[in-house]
């Protein structure tokens, strides 16, 4: 995903436009960002204004939106990846010399409660888009026992 400035702002606070590019492309609000992050929502409204994000939030962050932050040598004449503005949505094969951060081991010594966190955010989505189902599912039978029996609403 490119990152393209709307405004000059944006340029000058670009961990915070990162930060808002991940969880808007995954349908989430910056309340889901202050849960993932395990504070308040003023306070990362704070640090969305400061450009204030950590190395750790912003892997805690893509962690929990499905994306992986990778170093890789771009000097490496056989790197399958040019440019990152190039990369969109697909899968890659990551080149020879490439260093996916994995997040577990980035905080299972320093801070365990991250991962305890991340995980029962991940569980709360899943509970949430589960009980969207079967609400959608409900509302389907009902319809088709309203239309079977001729009732009208």
């Amino acid at each position: 995903m490119p990152l393209n400035y709307p405004t000059e702002t944006w340029k000058t606070r670009r961990k915070s436009w990162l930060m808002k590019c991940l969880i808007k492309n995954r349908g989430l609000s910056v309340e889901h960002l202050a849960k993932i992050l395990g504070t308040s929502v003023s306070y990362i409204n704070t640090k969305l204004a400061r450009d204030s994000f950590s190395f750790e939030d912003i892997l805690t962050v893509a962690e929990a939106t499905g994306y992986s932050v990778v170093f890789y040598d771009k000097t490496d004449p056989k790197s399958i990846i040019k440019e990152p503005s190039t990369v969109r949505m697909q899968t890659v094969k990551l080149p020879k010399w490439s260093y996916p951060v994995n997040f577990n081991l980035w905080f299972e010594d320093t801070d365990p409660e991250v991962i305890a966190r991340l995980k029962k955010f991940s569980n709360e989505q899943n509970e949430a888009k589960e009980a969207q189902q079967l609400y959608l599912q409900k509302k389907a039978e009902l319809e088709e026992l309203k239309a079977k029996y001729g009732f009208k609403d």
